[in-house]
């Protein structure tokens, strides 16, 4: 079933350190991977289900800035979104191009959508949570900054958007940050945001990530998740 898909993984070299492969697949006993999925599904749901309990989505109430101020800050909003889809379709194009579209499901690539989406979208409640789980998801992208994974990055101008990529990451908080309004952050001592949102990533890191890894023998999980 999985050969229908190796337009997806096809590209991947696991003569590449790291990349994959059955011997990265074995780097651990099958006791050893259950009992850390099972570990961590009980942390996962254990951290999601408290967080859940106790957020609270504010009403949205619509910008607090005067128009004139709100309109200049909001100048600046489509031009972002276009950088970011350049930069977002440059890397699909690349991972198109190798065969390896399966990276896409790498935490940082998802952040970006999330990102792409709040910009384009119009503000509400919907805007709010994401953009709160988001704040909670983007130390991805300051990980992949400090420690890059560039040796699957074989193209030219690959790895430079690879670090656009993640600088813009980095931008795009701050810049919904300065409209208010929907995009607003929790209160200091409120951990029910950040909690949902390690439940959800590690979830997603031993079941989706760590699943599809056992399938198609790509490194997935154990390469900061940011290729």
């Amino acid at each position: 079933m999985w050969s229908d898909f190796d337009w997806a993984y096809d590209g991947v070299s696991h003569s590449i350190a790291g990349s994959g492969g059955s011997e990265c697949a074995a780097h651990t006993t099958l006791r050893r991977r259950l009992f850390e999925s099972l570990v961590v599904s009980v942390l996962g749901v254990g951290y999601f289900v408290w967080g859940y309990r106790r957020i609270s989505v504010p009403p949205f109430i619509g910008h607090p800035l005067p128009d004139a101020t709100h309109k200049g800050r909001r100048f600046g909003r489509r031009p972002l979104l276009v950088v970011m889809c350049l930069v977002f379709g440059c890397e699909i194009g690349f991972k198109c191009a190798t065969k390896t579209l399966i990276y896409l499901l790498n935490p940082c690539h998802v952040v970006t959508a999330v990102q792409i989406f709040l910009l384009a979208a119009p503000p509400g409640r919907l805007a709010t949570v994401l953009f709160r789980w988001q704040m909670h998801s983007v130390s991805g992208a300051i990980l992949a900054l400090v420690f890059p994974v560039l040796n699957t990055r074989l193209l030219p101008f690959e790895t430079e958007v690879y670090y656009v990529q993640h600088l813009l990451m980095l931008i795009v908080p701050f810049y919904l940050l300065r409209l208010g309004g929907a995009y607003s952050v929790e209160r200091l001592q409120d951990f029910s945001w950040s909690m949902v949102s390690v439940g959800i990533w590690l979830l997603y890191h031993f079941f989706v990530l760590q699943g599809l890894a056992l399938v198609t023998l790509v490194n997935l999980k154990d390469r900061k998740s940011v290729v």
